[in-house]
């Protein structure tokens, strides 16, 4: 690691750092050294490291704080130096300081803080608009600041970095909303921010929230209720009274009938109930409505109708009809079909 200029550690009586092994190891050494601005090399001491506990489930790449004497050390450090005494492992050393005892002796630090709001837009129906997501500073001081802007459709994100210059009062990121007559979900461009330098964040996410003024469409089925036999599969067919913007996306769900038997894990197909209920298992045996099974499908911008499936199982058992109920979700200015979607498989 080497700063771009000379660093003093006058006055520290150690050099404190901040290194990240992996989660889960053991026994990371490595030698600590200093480079002068003459360009000589001044060891300091060896340091050994374990990684935190840590699972694929958790972030567990942490900085752990480490410290080594500044003993023989040049009062200016252009350079530190790790080098490895094991013959395995990682390390990433984050950044480094000379510590000394005590608390830091008080100071006037007062950075310029930056916020960022959300602003709500109407869509329209012609024309582009310009918008401003409102980000402002507060204080007197300036520093840097990186920017992460999606826009909800593209991928990467995009990030690029700010110099807010002392007095500054506001950061401009325009935003252009198209308007047209076509339904969509609310559409949002998020905006976050990261404090480089010489700043604090406090609200440190917004954006523009554009609401939908399109008509929303109607959904129907072509019939809600279907009979079929064993091994065969329930079909619904569902039609939007007009195209949208960018499609849109349905799931129902199963609750148990008011009356009659429910169709059971072990009546559809076993490979399909596992895609579509989160990789839970057919064992045991259970209603359908007592699992995670959830049926979906997306209506293309460009299209009018969808087919929801259900595909069901034979066996040798003597049963009476059994049933499935798929219940919408219902929420508020979004397309949903009103109906419960029903489906008997008949006696054997």
């Amino acid at each position: 690691m080497a700063p771009a200029r000379p660093v003093t550690v006058a006055g520290a009586r150690d050099l404190a750092l901040r290194v990240i092994v992996p989660p889960n190891t053991t026994g990371t050494r490595f030698g600590v050294s200093v480079v002068g601005p003459d360009g000589r090399r001044h060891p300091l001491g060896e340091v050994r490291l374990d990684g935190l506990p840590g699972t694929g489930n958790t972030t567990s790449y942490w900085a752990q704080e480490v410290r080594v004497p500044l003993r023989g050390a040049p009062d200016r450090v252009a350079a530190i130096e790790l080098t490895p005494r094991t013959a395995t492992g990682q390390a990433w050393l984050l950044d480094a300081w000379g510590w000394q005892p005590g608390t830091p002796r008080p100071g006037a630090a007062n950075p310029a803080r930056v916020d960022i709001g959300t602003l709500e837009v109407v869509e329209g129906d012609s024309g582009t608009r310009t918008y401003e997501i409102p980000v402002t500073v507060t204080g007197r001081a300036g520093g840097v600041l990186r920017l992460f802007l999606n826009d909800g459709q593209s991928w990467p994100i995009t990030s690029w970095l700010v110099t807010v210059r002392p007095g500054q009062r506001s950061i401009r990121v325009p935003i252009e909303i198209t308007g047209d007559t076509l339904w969509n979900y609310p559409e949002r461009h998020a905006l976050s921010a990261k404090a480089e330098r010489g700043l604090v964040v406090g609200s440190f996410v917004g954006g523009i929230v554009t609401r939908n003024d399109d008509p929303v469409p109607t959904l129907t089925v072509e019939s809600a209720s279907v009979r079929v036999a064993e091994g065969e599969t329930f079909t619904w067919r569902i039609s939007a009274s007009a195209y949208t913007e960018r499609g849109i996306s349905l799931g129902a769900w199963p609750l148990a009938p008011a009356t009659g038997v429910e169709l059971s894990t072990a009546d559809v197909d076993p490979d399909w109930f596992a895609e579509n209920a989160w990789g839970q298992p057919v064992e045991p045996v259970r209603p359908l409505s007592q699992t995670w099974l959830g049926v979906f499908g997306f209506i293309e911008p460009d299209a009018t109708t969808i087919e929801l499936t259900v595909p069901t199982s034979t066996d040798s058992l003597t049963e009476p009809d059994e049933i499935i109920e798929l219940h919408f979700d219902q929420i508020p200015d979004e397309p949903s079909p009103g109906e419960v979607l029903t489906g008997v498989v008949t006696a054997n």
